[in-house]
This record gives structure tokens, sequence and C-alpha cells, in this order.
């Protein structure tokens, strides 16, 4: 982070010559980059209007001047508006513009005593940095420029004509097409903090002097140096023989080659360089043993081709909190010690590690990510503390060959449950469906079925589970879907085949919670049909009466003939049965005319007349 960029945020003098030059290398500036498609140009070119009013183009520099990049922090000219004596261009942030052109088309020495700001992020500008030196950078131009933003450009060439710039503080230069070496003199810049060289085509091998303590007193100073040896270059001052160097340095994605450098005996390591990115390049060779010594925060040389054992780092590296060396052939054991106590992320998946995971990567406070993937000879059981603390988010120890002693998820970390009803299945009918390992219940770590020794795994319909045990004496595969006795030694794989005929499914197709709901349902479903059934019973009779009253007497569905029968009724002696018990005849009466009535709806009968009462009978 840059703090200032000078004691008063404002540019040197600059007097009406100096305006007027900058006024014109500005106007040339314009139309070489073709101004017109511009995204931003508000009053450019404008006749009446100081250049510190041309959008992008400031003469003095705020508390919160931020470039475009976004990448490293300046003061900047939004918050507090420019003094009345500001008048030279103190800095061009014209990031993300749609620029297109030549960097060396502008005659750059019309600001050489005031432009300490050049975020040009983002565009298509091209040419080679020999040409632009050579259009001002070289003898000392630009001498008071401290931050230079040209990344995503086409830019060519080498990084030689920059360690020109004596002020420079920040360089950025990430996705371009420069190439050669990173050069040493580059490195040893005597104000330089911040290099990003990510993504471009830098070869060679890393300069010894990246490692190496910088003083004002022996570095080369690219500005000038008085008599006493203190600087009088452009940028902020520093104590004589301070240790000085470049704070953090990005270089990845280039085409490095060659070992990390081994340095000379007595070498003062410097004190200053906290974040080292070297991915994706093709370095070789061990780590050197300098290198835990190294006062690192951030270390990724992940993507490479390193070697040799990486437990004398993790033994005494005690700064760094984030580690990424994934993607090499690093070999050995862990070590049981960690120093790095605020190690936040270690990623060492994809190397050639072997033994067992030690106890301390359980128990680092701070640590949120930790990958151990594809290293097949990692063996045993995961730490029991891993994930005790709430900072860690994510383990993944797939590609290995841990497996913990006991089956299920008795033998997982207490803070890793298996899931209950996710499973993870694959789209191949020969591969189980098995649950997810979750870490405390929630997130999705990356745990195989093999480390739990695939209890809770499923086959389809028409599958049946093939284990393969491991033991001391042999290996065997039992085609029974259940896990027989343990002395059989531990489940080491298992697939999906089909089954024989006559042979049930390996497991339950549908799991228990299924198979009740389809109970209960059947249920439910039995009981509304008896609902329905019985409300619809009468409905159908009184349907089949009324049907019958519309047909001819005597027409019969089953027999389409139109016989007729005539049927009369008489109960002998009512009179006297009448006045003998009342209440008995009656009940009587109502007997007779339901057996009648329930035979006639029975034959599509009607019913004529009928002599209710005292006088009984009917027909």
């Amino acid at each position: 982070m840059l703090q200032s960029l000078s004691d008063t945020g404002t540019a040197n003098s600059c007097d009406s010559a100096c305006q007027t030059s900058q006024r014109q290398a500005l106007t040339q500036l314009f139309r070489a980059w073709d101004g017109p498609n511009w995204l931003r140009r508000s009053n450019w070119l404008a006749e009446n209007e100081s250049v510190c009013s041309w959008e992008g183009v400031h003469c003095c520099l705020g508390t919160e001047f931020a470039a475009g990049s976004g990448v490293v922090a300046l003061p900047g000219a939004d918050d507090e508006p420019c003094p009345a004596g500001a008048t030279g261009v103190v800095a061009l942030s014209l990031a993300r513009n749609n620029m297109t052109g030549d960097l060396s088309a502008v005659p750059w020495a019309a600001f050489n005593s005031t432009l300490q700001v050049l975020d040009l992020y983002a565009n298509a500008l091209g040419g080679s940095s020999e040409a632009w030196a050579a259009a001002g950078l070289g003898g000392g131009g630009l001498a008071a420029l401290r931050y230079v933003g040209l990344g995503g450009n086409r830019l060519s060439g080498g990084l030689g004509p920059f360690a020109a710039l004596p002020s420079l503080l920040a360089l950025l230069l990430h996705g371009n097409a420069l190439s050669g070496p990173l050069p040493e003199e580059l490195v040893r810049h005597p104000e330089l903090r911040y290099l990003d060289i990510d993504n471009n085509r830098l070869s060679g091998t890393l300069p010894a002097a990246v490692f190496l303590a910088q003083t004002r007193s022996s570095s080369s100073n690219n500005g000038s140096s008085s008599g006493n040896g203190s600087s009088s270059s452009g940028g902020s001052s520093s104590r004589g023989g301070s240790s000085r160097g470049v704070h953090t340095l990005l270089l990845s994605g280039n085409l490095l080659n060659g070992t990390l450098p081994e340095l000379p005996p007595g070498a003062v390591l410097t004190g200053e360089l906290s974040y080292l990115d070297l991915a994706n390049n093709s370095l070789s060779g061990p780590l050197p043993r300098y290198l835990p010594r190294l006062a690192l925060s951030y270390l990724d040389a992940s993507h490479n081709a390193l070697s040799g054992p990486v437990a004398p780092l993790l033994r005494g590296a005690w700064s760094l909190t984030v580690l990424k060396l994934d993607g090499n052939v690093l070999s050995g054991t862990l070590p049981d010690m960690v120093a790095a106590k605020h190690l936040q992320s270690l990623d060492l998946s994809a190397n050639r590690l072997v033994g067992t995971v030690p106890e301390v990567l359980g128990s680092l406070p701070y640590l949120s990510r930790l990958d151990l993937a594809d290293n097949s000879g990692l063996e045993g059981r995961l730490p029991p503390g891993l994930g005790s603390s709430n900072d860690l988010e994510t383990f993944d120890v797939t590609g290995t060959a841990m497996q913990s002693d006991v089956s299920g998820p008795a033998g997982l970390p207490a803070a890793v449950q298996l899931s209950n009803s996710t499973l993870d299945a694959s789209d191949s009918p020969a591969q189980p469906a098995c649950p997810l390992a979750l870490l405390r219940g929630r997130t999705p770590v990356g745990l195989s079925p093999y480390y739990w020794q695939y209890v809770g795994c499923l086959c389809g319909p028409g599958y049946i589970a093939n284990y393969t045990r491991g033991s001391s004496s042999n290996n065997s595969s039992n085609n029974n879907s259940s896990s027989s006795s343990s002395s059989a030694g531990p489940i080491v794989g298992m697939v999906c085949v089909p089954a024989p005929p006559g042979h049930g499914a390996a497991g339950p197709a549908v799991p228990w919670w299924g198979i009740l709901l389809l109970v209960a349902g059947g249920l439910v479903a039995g009981v509304l049909g008896l609902l329905l059934l019985r409300r619809l019973v009468p409905s159908v009779v009184r349907y089949r009466t009324m049907l019958a009253k519309k047909m001819p007497p005597g027409f019969s569905q089953r027999n389409r003939g139109a016989v007729v029968t005539l049927v009369l009724t008489d109960v002998e002696g009512s009179t006297e049965l009448w006045e003998w018990d009342t209440d008995l005849m009656a009940a009587a009466i109502d007997l007779h005319d339901h057996t009648l009535r329930s035979q006639m709806s029975k034959w599509y009968g009607y019913e004529v007349s009928g002599r209710p009462g005292r006088e009984g009978g009917g027909g």
C-alpha cells in the first residue's frame, strides 16, 4: 500500500511553458490513442478549460485517490479540490477506457518533473518498453513517477527500462507480453516495493537479489547520491544503511525455470519480502534452506516441479498465513510441529507426500482451508480435532489412502457428520450412491466413502454391492450386501454389479422412510375409498329406481321382454288385528310394505296403489 506520493500532494511548480508543453502532449496523446472512441473523455481538448479539468487528468492528490486497477491504494484527488496553485499534471487515471495505440507515441518528457501516477490499466495499448524509454524514460525521464499501472495491455519487450525510473514505488505490468529475464537492477531498485509481472513471458532463473537484503548504501541508487551517501532521488527518503527491498513480488504465469537460487555464505536475507507468488512456472529442485527464515506471510509456488521434503519449511516458517505448494513433486512426511501458528490456508495437494496427517494440523486455531488431496502415500486417520475451530471452512483428502480404522460415522472427526438424506450418486450404475461428508453438518468436504468404509452406500434397483476387503493375509471379494465381521478386514472398495436372477438388490432400493410413506399413503387412500363408497351406494340405488320408473311396466335390463306381473296382497283379518293390538299391527304393516318395496326395486316394479291404515293390504 502506498501511503503518500509527495509531501504536499501536488506537483512541483509548472510554469507557463511547462503547462503549454503538457497541454500539447495530452492533445497528442488523445489523437494517438483514438480519443474519440474513449469511454470517458469529458472536457478533453476544450479550449477554455484547464487540463486539470479534463477527465482522468489530476493536478493534485487528495486523501483517497484510487488508481483504476484497484490493486494498490493511493492518495487521490476526489475528496479535496486542487488548490489554486496546482498546475502541473500529477496523475493520469484512464484505466478501462477503450484506449488503443502505441505507448511511445506520446512525448512523455513534458511530464518529467510532475507526473507521479500513471494508471492505464486494462486498455489495448501496445509498443515495446524500449521504444517507450526512448520516448521519455531514459536519462532520468519521469523522475517523479512512482506508480505505474499498465497491466492488461499489449506491451512487449523487456523490463530493464523500468528500472531507470528513479522514484518507482509500484510497478504493475500483469497480463502483457513482456519477455526476457527478471533484471536484478529492477529487484534491487532502492524505492520499489510492489512488483506485479504475472502472466507475461519472462524466462530464465530467479535472481538471488529477490531474497537478499538491500541497503541504501550498497544498492544501486538509480537516481543519484550525494557524497555522504544519502539519496537525492525524487522519492521519499530513507535512513542510510536501512533495509530496503521489494515487499510484494508477483511472478505467476511466466516461463521462469531452474532452481530457486542458492545464496552465498554469510548473505543477509531481506526482511521486506512478505508476499511471493511464483505459481505456474517451470521452477524445479528442492525448497532452499533459507526459505523458512524469510518473513513471508504469503507463498505460492504451486504448479511447478519443486521436489524434496516440505517438512523443514512447515517446521520453521513462523510468519506464514498462506502456503500453496500444490501441483509439485514434493515428498516426505508432514512434520509433527508447525511454526506458523497463524496459518490460514495450506494447500499441498497433488504431490508425493507419505505417512499420516499429524495431530497439529487439527489444532491450528486460524486454519480455514486444508487441501491434501491426491497424495496417494498419505494414510491413517484424520486428526480428531480437525474442525474443532470454527475458522475451518473446508478440507480435502480425496485421492489419498487415508482410512479410519472404525467404520461409519463413529470413525469421523467430531466436527464431521454424514448426510442423512442427500446421496452423492454417479451416472454409472456400477458406482454406489453414498452419503456426503459434511463439516459441522452443513458444508460438504473432500472426504471419500473409502475413509468410512462405505457405510451407508447403496446400489440402485437391480444391482448388488460387491465389497473388496483388505486383510493382512489376502484380499477377498464379498457379494453380500451387508458388512461381514470385522475380522475379514476393512472394506477398501465397493462396486455395484447386476443382481443374479432371484437375488434381491443390495440393500433396500427405497429407504425406510420411503417405505413408511408408501404404507401410510395406502392406508389413507383405503379409508378415503371406503368413505366414498359409502356415499355412492345410496345414490346408485336411487338412480336405478328412478331409471326403472321411466321404463314400461315389466321391462327388464336382463330380459328384454315385456312380461307384466300383477301382485295383490291382503292381510287377512286386519280389522280384528288392528283392534286387538294397534302397535303390533303397525309394525307388521311396516314390515309388509318394506318387503314388497325392496322386491319391486330389485325387479323394477311399480307400487300402483295401497291402502295403508286399519284396512291393510296393498297392490
